[in-house]
């Protein structure tokens, strides 16, 4: 009996891209070619497309379309059928739309070993094919049905789409001597970066209008213009997908923790999805760390770390670190607000104000008061510096060069029984009249006209879950935790919890109009919220 998986989109009601996830890409391992997108399928960020007739890229198709996985290791458009068909780790999956409603089979419900490797998929006139390596399996091209399998194909005329090369690509002869741009060379079957690193081409590809597609080992793209003999690159895709901050301005500067492969930081326009990444390994004084908390100043964007902070200078694109010697107190770098002339760094082990111009530590006296405090977040909110740790909530007045407990200023009343048992402060978030702060016992708020306090709700609204971002629109507050995030309507207190698998745990959020940003340990995704209602 065969059974299949219908995945979808996360909801029927969802768009197939009202959800969308960005990742980092890694190998490129097979090519297609659709009625008005060529197809990449990648290691780490499921599919890419381009539209052949714009001339640009358009967003993936990940697992917040429906797909079993994020790793792809070969895909096959059928234009019989205008299906397109997608080899994962476990299973095949296809669909008719190209976009969402997919069908997962996996494989050992097609008599194939669970760990098997689909090196190629192809089509003939009447049926699909899969290449295993040591057999063919021949499938029904409407159902996916198993119709037997095959030491060779018992057909002739099989298109295959390109596959996954691992001995490396006997580059033609007529294309191994075309110029590539921006500093890459082609030599023989791999490519020289700007850097001198060696990248091996993973995959080739002839679309029908005679342009050549390469795939390589790092992501990157090359097409290839015959008239011109030239390979232009193209990178799609953030330099890691484990996002713990992102910047908030027009464009994006997102940031995570560091893994196995390469990581880095990404500037990404999510109008033109462009992305320029900012590799550890080659860029000049930029050290290889996990990334935990971000600030743009304007003329500087400042990452938090576990060594350190990089700090980047837009105008003269250049990089320094700040680290221990410059009087940070040692510790992750965990969360960072500035005013007009510092940045305020909370740390696991206390917390410094950094002069922007020295770039070294300006002493305000409440330093010792808070070493070896575990700072969750600061905000800075006009002269005062809110600072949320796991034990209390402070109130540094910048004027008063005074530090108060929040018990210290506005009427208590509407939280008097409450206010004692109050501890992890994770997230401080000003909007509009309101101080909202996250805390283990709940989410309270500050009103800064009536210097007021109130618990908007009691930790039973997100089942006692750690807050790690928040972002409110309206009468909308969105908790990221992680374990996907909850959107709460602050005048009805009606809840809807998102907890997909493409999810995973939420790092920070940011509301733009209609869209939700969400940076996550699965990737930078955006979700048209204001459709689900």
């Amino acid at each position: 009996m065969l059974t299949i998986n219908l995945h979808g989109q996360p909801e029927p009601e969802f768009s197939p891209f009202d959800w969308v996830t960005y990742r980092q890409t890694g190998r490129i391992q097979s090519i297609t070619e659709g009625f008005t997108y060529i197809y990449f399928a990648t290691e780490e960020g499921g599919i890419l497309r381009y539209h052949t007739f714009q001339n640009q890229f358009d967003d993936p198709i990940t697992q917040a379309q429906g797909l079993s996985s994020n790793n792809i290791r070969s895909l096959h458009f059928d234009r019989e059928t205008g299906t397109l068909w997608v080899a994962t780790k476990h299973s095949l999956d296809y669909s008719y739309t190209r976009e969402g409603n997919w069908t997962s089979i996996p494989y050992g419900n097609l008599a194939l070993p669970k760990n098997v490797h689909i090196r190629r998929i192809g089509s003939s006139p009447a049926y699909v094919w899969l290449d295993a390596g040591a057999s063919y399996l021949k499938l029904d091209r409407v159902s996916g049905i198993s119709l037997g399998v095959f030491t060779i194909p018992d057909e002739e005329k099989i298109l295959w789409s390109s596959s996954r090369v691992l001995a490396g690509i006997n580059i033609p002869e007529d294309i191994a001597n075309y110029t590539v741009t921006e500093g890459w060379l082609l030599n023989g079957n791999q490519f020289l970066d700007p850097f001198g690193r060696t990248i091996d081409i993973t995959s080739f590809y002839q679309t029908r209008f005679s342009d050549i597609w390469l795939g390589t080992g790092d992501g990157t793209l090359f097409l290839g213009d015959a008239q011109m003999e030239t390979f232009y690159p193209f990178t799609f895709g953030l330099a890691n997908s484990d996002i713990t901050t992102f910047t908030k301005e027009n464009d994006f500067w997102t940031a995570g923790r560091s893994g196995f492969t390469s990581g880095g930081i990404t500037r990404f326009n999510p109008e033109e999805l462009q992305f320029d990444l900012f590799d550890f390994e080659v860029t000049i004084n930029m050290n290889d760390q996990s990334i935990y908390s971000s600030v743009d100043t304007g003329d500087e964007i400042w990452f938090g770390g576990e060594i350190g902070i990089l700090v980047y200078k837009k105008k003269e694109k250049f990089w320094r670190l700040i680290d221990e010697a410059k009087g940070l107190p040692g510790g992750h770098i965990i969360t960072m607000d500035h005013d007009t002339s510092h940045v305020w760094v909370g740390t696991s082990r206390g917390i410094a104000r950094i002069h922007k111009d020295s770039k070294r530590s300006r002493l305000t006296g409440i330093e010792p008061f808070l070493h070896e405090s575990f700072i969750y977040d600061i905000e800075v909110i006009e002269d005062q510096v809110w600072i949320g740790t796991s034990s209390q909530l402070y109130v540094y007045h910048q004027d008063q060069q005074a530090l108060y407990d929040f018990r210290d200023m506005g009427d208590l009343s509407r939280i008097s029984h409450q206010q004692d048992l109050l501890k992890n402060f994770w997230e401080i978030y000003e909007y509009k009249q309101w101080v909202y702060i996250a805390s283990e016992k709940g989410l309270i708020a500050y009103d800064k006209k009536r210097g007021q306090w109130s618990m908007v709700f009691e930790t039973a609204h997100y089942s006692g879950r750690k807050i790690n971002a928040m972002a409110f629109s309206d009468e909308y507050c969105f908790l990221g935790t992680n374990f996907g995030f909850d959107r709460i309507d602050l005048n009805r207190f009606f809840q809807r919890n998102y907890s997909y698998p493409f999810l995973g745990r939420v790092n920070d959020l940011f509301i733009s109009d209609d869209v939700l940003w969400l940076g996550t340990n699965k990737g930078l995704t955006k979700f048209q919220w204001t459709k689900d209602f």
